[in-house]
Parts: C-alpha cells; sequence; structure tokens
C-alpha cells in the first residue's frame, strides 16, 4: 500500500477550546461557592465569588453595559465588606451571585434559555 498520509502543513486551532475550558472552570467555581456557603465558609465564599469575576470580566468589558456591571460589582463588593453580621454577609454574598450569575448569562457563558415551542419547531 502506498502513503496515503495528507499534511497540507496547516495548522489548525480551535476556536471554542478555551471557552469550553472556561465554562468549565466556572462549572466548578459555582460547585465550591454552593460548599462553601452551605458550610458558612464566607471568606472562600468571597474569594470564589471573586474568581468567577475574573473569569468573566474580558466579556463584560467588551458589553455595552460594562460600566453598569463594574458599578454592580462594586456596589456589591462594598455591602460585603460592610456587613456588621453573618446575616448580613450571607445576603450580600448571595446577591453578589446573583449578580454574577446573571451576568454570566448575558455574556452568553451561561445557559441558554428558549421557549417549549420554539425548540420542538
Amino acid at each position: 500500500m502506498g502513503d496515503t498520509a495528507f499534511n497540507d502543513n496547516k495548522v489548525s486551532l480551535s476556536d471554542f477550546n478555551e471557552g469550553s475550558f472556561q465554562i468549565l472552570r466556572l462549572h466548578d467555581y459555582w460547585n465550591d461557592c454552593g460548599r462553601f456557603a452551605r458550610h458558612g465558609d464566607f471568606n472562600q465564599w468571597k474569594w470564589t465569588l471573586d474568581m468567577i469575576w475574573l473569569e468573566l470580566v474580558a466579556d463584560a468589558e467588551l458589553s455595552k453595559k460594562k460600566e453598569d456591571y463594574k458599578k454592580s460589582l462594586t456596589l456589591c463588593d462594598i455591602r460585603i465588606e460592610k456587613s456588621k453580621n453573618i446575616k448580613v454577609k450571607y445576603y450580600s454574598l448571595k446577591k453578589k451571585q446573583e449578580f454574577l450569575k446573571r451576568l454570566q448569562d448575558e455574556v452568553g457563558k451561561g445557559a441558554r434559555r428558549s421557549k417549549y415551542h420554539e425548540e420542538i419547531m
């Protein structure tokens, strides 16, 4: 048999490779947040939320709403820092997590929602 290998010397790169890894990292961070919240480890929860922001910030910066995102993040962080008791700190961390979940969806790294009737058509 002859040599059937084909090599055109082109290098193929996946446009989706880093995006997939980023989504995996985000998934792990969200799982960590749940565990830290359940165990009352608010300090680790806070740092993990910051890591989620670091994963999403590049996409947030490209958005028309980037100033709104930065303002919301700053307000979340101020609320956390000024929390005077455990209940307020829990609420503040929860609010930051809610903000980051919405941000993840808005920048296209989260859930994709569609209506049932659109899915079956």
